[in-house]
């Protein structure tokens, strides 16, 4: 039987991942948007259209290689089997950041499209030699958004991510240095999508 340590580190780490983490980061960004005055009701159509193109579809595509026995979890802890979702994604990502781009959205929501087209991208490749953490990623990549939009102390979401890279160690899905690639990456990426977009 799994000590409680375990139980806690599945419960983080199923909080943690990151289509649920997507879904909190547009949900702050749509905020963000909100908060500049842009009108609810056209936040909530372009917020629409980048969770069904950029989170929902990815997603979908990969609980149907889960139940085709493609992929053998929703997690893909296999390398191996990591770059036919993560091509998807980018693909349905890519149209997200490019229907926001070209359409006129919401700024938060651009930089929110921008950041994660390119971390989608540079984890894929990285993934083709190297097991990095996407949980890490997608919190880091949060925990950034978070304090360089709201201006909010680091503490909170930094303990977040911190959680997150703990449980997926515990549950022996990384090494420290994969879920620390992690951090570093999506950290940076979003460092990035926000200099270029708020310069």
């Amino acid at each position: 039987m799994a000590g409680w340590d375990r139980r806690l580190a599945q419960v983080i780490s199923t909080i943690g991942s990151p289509p649920l983490v997507a879904l909190a980061a547009l949900a702050s960004m749509a905020y963000a948007a909100v908060l500049a005055t842009e009108e609810a009701a056209v936040v909530s159509m372009w917020a629409a259209a980048y969770l069904a193109l950029a989170i929902l579809a990815p997603f979908l595509y990969l609980v149907r290689l889960v139940r085709r026995g493609e992929v053998t979890d929703l997690d893909v802890q296999r390398r191996e089997q990591r770059p036919r979702p993560l091509l998807v994604a980018i693909a349905t990502t890519g149209v997200a950041w490019l229907v926001l781009q070209l359409g006129g959205a919401p700024l938060p929501l651009r930089v929110l499209a921008g950041g994660a087209w390119s971390a989608l991208v540079l984890l894929a490749a990285i993934t083709l030699r190297w097991k990095i953490s996407i949980h890490c990623a997608a919190a880091a990549g949060l925990a950034v958004l978070l304090w360089g939009t709201f201006n909010i102390s680091p503490a909170l979401p930094g303990a977040g991510v911190a959680a997150i890279a703990w449980s997926r160690w515990r549950l022996q899905r990384h090494t420290w240095a994969q879920t620390a690639a992690g951090i570093a990456l999506g950290s940076a990426v979003y460092w990035v999508a926000l200099a270029a977009y708020l310069r």
